[in-house]
């Protein structure tokens, strides 16, 4: 199977579900909304930025992510490990109270470079 065959093979899987739940209206709602792929390098993501999509941008956790948002409540995420896209600014370390204890990095993340036509860092 091509990867253009997965990909229409997916969406039309996603028209057959939203077929199906219209069609079985007493059906609990699905939990996941969020449609996630991902990008492995920061010129990946500033490609898919300059698609003329509008995206929203933030991060969670290691992973940094340009968004879509749909109605009903469902998103597009296109994610990328943080750290292709800014540096990890290491200010510390403390004890973990586990058993046992160990330490842990405290840091933060310096985006130097914009990755989006308005010139807003991520």
């Amino acid at each position: 199977m091509t990867i253009t065959d997965e990909r229409q093979a997916y969406v039309l899987g996603l028209r057959e579900l939203a077929d199906f739940l219209d069609a079985h209206q007493g059906l609990p709602m699905p939990v996941g909304l969020n449609h996630n792929s991902f990008v492995y390098s920061k010129a990946e993501l500033a490609a898919l930025a300059r698609t003329g999509v509008r995206w929203e941008k933030d991060w969670n956790g290691d992973f940094f992510y340009l968004r879509v948002t749909f109605s009903g409540g469902h998103t597009y995420d296109v994610n990328v490990n943080r750290e292709q896209v800014c540096r990890k600014i290491v200010t510390g370390t403390r004890i973990q109270a586990a058993v046992p204890a160990h330490e842990v990095e405290e840091f933060h993340w310096v985006c130097d470079e914009p990755l989006l036509a308005d010139g807003v860092t991520p």
